[in-house]
Protein backbone atom coordinates (compact mmCIF):
# COMPACT_ATOMS: atom_id res chain seq x y z
CA UNK A 1 0.00 0.00 0.00
CA UNK A 2 1.53 3.26 -1.04
CA UNK A 3 -0.58 6.14 0.09
CA UNK A 4 2.06 8.83 0.61
CA UNK A 5 4.87 6.54 -0.50
CA UNK A 6 8.10 7.26 1.35
CA UNK A 7 11.00 7.83 -1.04
CA UNK A 8 14.29 7.07 0.71
CA UNK A 9 17.86 6.19 0.06
CA UNK A 10 17.24 2.91 1.91
CA UNK A 11 14.58 1.81 -0.58
CA UNK A 12 16.96 -0.27 -2.75
CA UNK A 13 18.36 -1.93 0.38
CA UNK A 14 14.87 -3.09 1.33
CA UNK A 15 14.51 -4.67 -2.10
CA UNK A 16 17.87 -6.44 -1.79
CA UNK A 17 16.99 -7.58 1.71
CA UNK A 18 13.65 -9.05 0.58
CA UNK A 19 15.19 -10.80 -2.42
CA UNK A 20 17.92 -12.28 -0.20
CA UNK A 21 15.44 -13.72 2.33
CA UNK A 22 16.04 -17.35 3.25
CA UNK A 23 12.35 -18.28 3.47
CA UNK A 24 8.95 -16.73 2.83
CA UNK A 25 8.58 -16.33 6.59
CA UNK A 26 11.86 -14.42 6.62
CA UNK A 27 10.58 -12.21 3.80
CA UNK A 28 7.24 -11.51 5.50
CA UNK A 29 8.94 -10.59 8.76
CA UNK A 30 11.02 -8.02 6.89
CA UNK A 31 7.91 -6.61 5.23
CA UNK A 32 6.35 -6.15 8.67
CA UNK A 33 9.45 -4.74 10.35
CA UNK A 34 10.25 -2.26 7.59
CA UNK A 35 6.76 -1.39 6.38
CA UNK A 36 7.33 2.27 7.27
CA UNK A 37 9.63 2.48 4.27
CA UNK A 38 6.67 1.54 2.07
CA UNK A 39 3.98 3.76 3.58
CA UNK A 40 3.28 6.02 6.54
CA UNK A 41 -0.46 5.53 6.12
CA UNK A 42 -0.78 1.87 7.08
CA UNK A 43 0.55 -0.98 9.13
CA UNK A 44 1.33 -4.60 8.43
CA UNK A 45 1.44 -7.68 10.66
CA UNK A 46 1.39 -11.48 10.48
CA UNK A 47 -1.35 -13.78 11.78
CA UNK A 48 -0.46 -17.46 11.96
CA UNK A 49 -2.05 -20.74 13.03
CA UNK A 50 -1.70 -24.38 11.99
CA UNK A 51 -3.89 -23.86 8.91
CA UNK A 52 -2.71 -20.52 7.51
CA UNK A 53 0.02 -17.90 7.52
CA UNK A 54 -1.41 -14.46 6.69
CA UNK A 55 0.13 -11.08 6.08
CA UNK A 56 -2.46 -8.50 7.10
CA UNK A 57 -2.43 -4.85 6.03
CA UNK A 58 -4.69 -2.05 7.20
CA UNK A 59 -4.87 1.66 6.54
CA UNK A 60 -4.37 4.00 9.49
CA UNK A 61 -5.89 7.01 7.74
CA UNK A 62 -8.73 7.71 5.36
CA UNK A 63 -8.31 8.49 1.71
CA UNK A 64 -5.93 5.74 0.58
CA UNK A 65 -7.03 4.92 -2.97
CA UNK A 66 -8.35 1.45 -3.75
CA UNK A 67 -5.87 1.24 -6.62
CA UNK A 68 -2.87 1.66 -4.32
CA UNK A 69 -4.19 -1.05 -2.00
CA UNK A 70 -4.70 -3.38 -4.97
CA UNK A 71 -1.20 -2.60 -6.25
CA UNK A 72 0.35 -3.41 -2.86
CA UNK A 73 -1.28 -6.84 -2.71
CA UNK A 74 -0.47 -7.59 -6.34
CA UNK A 75 3.15 -6.71 -5.51
CA UNK A 76 3.15 -9.16 -2.59
CA UNK A 77 1.94 -12.04 -4.74
CA UNK A 78 4.44 -11.23 -7.50
CA UNK A 79 7.22 -11.08 -4.89
CA UNK A 80 6.25 -14.51 -3.50
CA UNK A 81 6.20 -15.94 -7.04
CA UNK A 82 9.63 -14.48 -7.73
CA UNK A 83 11.09 -15.86 -4.51
CA UNK A 84 9.29 -19.21 -4.27
CA UNK A 85 7.95 -20.43 -7.62
CA UNK A 86 6.28 -18.85 -10.69
CA UNK A 87 2.96 -20.67 -10.20
CA UNK A 88 2.62 -19.68 -6.54
CA UNK A 89 -0.99 -19.09 -5.47
CA UNK A 90 -2.13 -17.88 -2.03
CA UNK A 91 -4.72 -19.84 -0.08
CA UNK A 92 -6.98 -16.79 0.03
CA UNK A 93 -7.06 -13.05 -0.55
CA UNK A 94 -9.22 -10.48 1.22
CA UNK A 95 -9.52 -6.82 0.24
CA UNK A 96 -11.17 -4.07 2.29
CA UNK A 97 -12.77 -2.50 -0.76
CA UNK A 98 -16.03 -2.95 -2.68
CA UNK A 99 -16.07 -5.50 -5.46
CA UNK A 100 -15.37 -3.70 -8.77
CA UNK A 101 -18.30 -4.78 -10.91
CA UNK A 102 -17.24 -6.68 -13.99
CA UNK A 103 -13.65 -7.23 -12.87
CA UNK A 104 -14.07 -10.24 -10.58
CA UNK A 105 -12.46 -12.64 -13.11
CA UNK A 106 -9.45 -10.37 -13.55
CA UNK A 107 -8.82 -10.33 -9.80
CA UNK A 108 -9.18 -14.11 -9.61
CA UNK A 109 -6.77 -14.61 -12.55
CA UNK A 110 -4.25 -12.14 -11.11
CA UNK A 111 -4.16 -13.69 -7.64
CA UNK A 112 -4.82 -17.29 -8.82
CA UNK A 113 -7.52 -17.63 -6.17
CA UNK A 114 -10.95 -16.28 -5.24
CA UNK A 115 -10.90 -12.77 -3.78
CA UNK A 116 -13.17 -11.73 -0.91
CA UNK A 117 -14.17 -8.07 -1.05
CA UNK A 118 -15.54 -5.72 1.64
CA UNK A 119 -13.37 -7.44 4.26
CA UNK A 120 -12.58 -5.75 7.59
CA UNK A 121 -8.86 -5.93 6.80
CA UNK A 122 -6.76 -6.79 3.76
CA UNK A 123 -4.91 -10.08 3.98
CA UNK A 124 -3.07 -12.60 1.86
CA UNK A 125 -2.93 -16.08 3.38
CA UNK A 126 -0.25 -18.62 2.51
CA UNK A 127 -0.06 -22.36 3.04
CA UNK A 128 1.98 -22.81 6.26
CA UNK A 129 3.62 -25.82 4.61
CA UNK A 130 5.65 -23.60 2.28
CA UNK A 131 6.65 -20.64 4.43
CA UNK A 132 9.77 -22.28 5.92
CA UNK A 133 11.06 -23.91 2.74
CA UNK A 134 14.55 -22.74 1.80
CA UNK A 135 14.54 -20.27 -1.10
CA UNK A 136 17.03 -20.65 -3.94
CA UNK A 137 18.07 -16.98 -3.82
CA UNK A 138 18.43 -16.88 -0.06
CA UNK A 139 21.60 -15.20 1.21
CA UNK A 140 21.52 -14.60 4.93
CA UNK A 141 24.72 -12.53 5.04
CA UNK A 142 23.57 -10.19 2.26
CA UNK A 143 20.11 -9.86 3.80
CA UNK A 144 21.50 -8.95 7.22
CA UNK A 145 23.92 -6.45 5.70
CA UNK A 146 21.01 -4.61 4.07
CA UNK A 147 18.93 -4.97 7.24
CA UNK A 148 21.56 -3.01 9.16
CA UNK A 149 21.46 -0.18 6.63
CA UNK A 150 17.66 -0.03 6.83
CA UNK A 151 17.67 -0.06 10.64
CA UNK A 152 20.18 2.79 10.77
CA UNK A 153 17.99 4.80 8.44
CA UNK A 154 14.84 4.11 10.48
CA UNK A 155 16.61 5.04 13.71
CA UNK A 156 17.57 8.40 12.22
CA UNK A 157 14.06 8.81 10.86
CA UNK A 158 12.51 8.19 14.28
CA UNK A 159 14.63 10.92 15.83
CA UNK A 160 13.66 13.40 13.13
CA UNK A 161 9.97 12.54 12.89
CA UNK A 162 8.85 12.45 16.50
CA UNK A 163 5.24 13.45 15.76
CA UNK A 164 4.72 10.45 13.47
CA UNK A 165 6.37 8.14 16.00
CA UNK A 166 4.19 9.39 18.87
CA UNK A 167 1.05 8.92 16.77
CA UNK A 168 2.13 5.38 15.90
CA UNK A 169 2.61 4.47 19.57
CA UNK A 170 -0.73 6.07 20.49
CA UNK A 171 -2.47 3.91 17.87
CA UNK A 172 -0.73 0.79 19.17
CA UNK A 173 -1.61 1.43 22.82
CA UNK A 174 -5.04 3.13 22.71
CA UNK A 175 -7.12 0.05 23.47
CA UNK A 176 -4.82 -1.06 26.31
CA UNK A 177 -6.30 1.54 28.68
CA UNK A 178 -2.81 2.89 29.35
CA UNK A 179 -2.17 5.34 26.54
CA UNK A 180 -0.51 7.99 28.68
CA UNK A 181 2.34 10.42 28.11
CA UNK A 182 4.40 8.31 30.53
CA UNK A 183 3.71 5.12 28.55
CA UNK A 184 4.57 6.73 25.21
CA UNK A 185 7.72 8.31 26.67
CA UNK A 186 8.79 4.91 28.01
CA UNK A 187 8.27 3.34 24.57
CA UNK A 188 10.52 6.05 23.11
CA UNK A 189 13.18 5.62 25.82
CA UNK A 190 12.87 9.18 27.14
CA UNK A 191 11.32 11.01 30.07
CA UNK A 192 7.85 12.61 29.82
CA UNK A 193 9.44 16.05 30.21
CA UNK A 194 11.87 15.36 27.35
CA UNK A 195 8.98 14.18 25.19
CA UNK A 196 6.99 17.29 26.05
CA UNK A 197 9.95 19.49 25.13
CA UNK A 198 10.52 17.78 21.78
CA UNK A 199 6.82 18.06 20.88
CA UNK A 200 6.83 21.73 21.88
CA UNK A 201 9.58 22.27 19.32
CA UNK A 202 7.11 20.95 16.74
CA UNK A 203 4.41 23.29 18.15
CA UNK A 204 2.21 20.51 19.49
CA UNK A 205 1.56 18.51 22.68
CA UNK A 206 0.89 14.90 23.59
CA UNK A 207 -2.77 15.71 24.30
CA UNK A 208 -3.14 17.38 20.89
CA UNK A 209 -1.78 14.30 19.13
CA UNK A 210 -3.92 11.96 21.25
CA UNK A 211 -7.04 13.94 20.29
CA UNK A 212 -6.05 13.96 16.61
CA UNK A 213 -5.55 10.20 16.52
CA UNK A 214 -8.76 9.51 18.41
CA UNK A 215 -10.81 11.79 16.17
CA UNK A 216 -9.38 10.31 12.97
CA UNK A 217 -9.97 6.73 14.11
CA UNK A 218 -13.44 7.53 15.44
CA UNK A 219 -14.56 8.92 12.09
CA UNK A 220 -13.17 5.83 10.35
CA UNK A 221 -14.96 3.49 12.79
CA UNK A 222 -18.22 5.36 12.21
CA UNK A 223 -18.29 3.99 8.67
CA UNK A 224 -18.06 0.40 9.91
CA UNK A 225 -21.55 -0.70 11.02
CA UNK A 226 -20.16 -3.81 12.71
CA UNK A 227 -18.25 -1.67 15.23
CA UNK A 228 -20.63 -0.63 18.00
CA UNK A 229 -20.38 2.67 19.89
CA UNK A 230 -19.36 0.75 23.01
CA UNK A 231 -16.60 -1.12 21.15
CA UNK A 232 -15.46 2.14 19.64
CA UNK A 233 -15.15 3.73 23.08
CA UNK A 234 -12.96 0.86 24.27
CA UNK A 235 -10.75 0.80 21.15
CA UNK A 236 -10.14 4.54 21.47
CA UNK A 237 -9.10 4.23 25.10
CA UNK A 238 -12.01 6.04 26.75
CA UNK A 239 -13.06 5.05 30.27
CA UNK A 240 -16.69 4.74 29.23
CA UNK A 241 -19.15 5.49 26.44
CA UNK A 242 -20.20 8.79 28.03
CA UNK A 243 -16.64 10.12 27.89
CA UNK A 244 -16.38 9.13 24.25
CA UNK A 245 -19.73 10.72 23.44
CA UNK A 246 -18.67 14.04 25.00
CA UNK A 247 -15.39 14.02 23.05
CA UNK A 248 -17.12 13.11 19.80
CA UNK A 249 -19.61 15.94 20.25
CA UNK A 250 -16.70 18.37 20.68
CA UNK A 251 -15.19 17.12 17.42
CA UNK A 252 -18.31 17.04 15.27
CA UNK A 253 -21.11 18.86 17.08
CA UNK A 254 -23.10 15.60 17.17
CA UNK A 255 -23.28 12.51 19.34
CA UNK A 256 -21.98 9.26 17.81
CA UNK A 257 -25.55 7.95 17.37
CA UNK A 258 -26.70 11.18 15.72
CA UNK A 259 -23.67 11.10 13.42
CA UNK A 260 -24.38 7.53 12.37
CA UNK A 261 -28.08 8.20 11.93
CA UNK A 262 -27.22 11.03 9.54
CA UNK A 263 -25.01 8.58 7.64
CA UNK A 264 -27.91 6.14 7.36
CA UNK A 265 -26.35 3.66 9.78
CA UNK A 266 -28.64 2.45 12.54
CA UNK A 267 -26.28 1.36 15.31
Amino acid sequence: MRGHHRQSRSGPHLGYSLLSSSTLRDCCERLVNYFRLVSEQGECHVVEDEHRFCIVTRALTDGVAFETIDAWHAFLVRLFRLLHRPDFAPLSVKLARPCPAGYEDQYRKSFHTEVEFDAEECEICLDPGCIDEALIGGNRELAHQNDRIIEEYLAALDKADIVTRVKQIIIQTLSSGDCSKQRVANEMAMSPSALQQKLAQRETTFQDLLNQVRQSLALAYMEQPRVSITEMSFMLGFADTSSFTRAFRRWTGKSPREFRRDMGIDN
